[in-house]
């Protein structure tokens, strides 16, 4: 075998050794995201409490307590934290 032909073969498996570990960070990731989505509780476009009256969905939009979610699945140490646009209080 040539010495060109050694370096294609070389680079051949080193083409494919990267498009497999490529793949695999994929499938990892996948995997991460399903996790990370079960644990926070709401996922994109779900309700948090169906029976509520005060919290309801749109097509764009999930309420609480007649707050609008502005972020979602922010990671934190002990969960998920959502952000609204204003301050839940209990009822008086």
């Amino acid at each position: 075998m040539t010495v060109m032909k050694k370096k294609k073969k070389m680079m051949m498996m080193m083409m494919m050794m990267m498009m497999m570990m490529m793949m695999m960070m994929m499938m990892m990731m996948m995997i991460m995201s399903m996790i990370l989505r079960r644990q926070t509780g709401i996922a994109r476009g779900d309700v948090g409490i169906a029976d509520d009256k005060d919290n309801f969905h749109t097509s764009e939009f999930t309420y609480i307590n007649n707050g609008k979610i502005t972020q979602r699945d922010i990671t934190v140490t002990n969960g998920a934290v959502h952000i609204l646009d204003t301050v839940l209080r209990p009822p008086s």
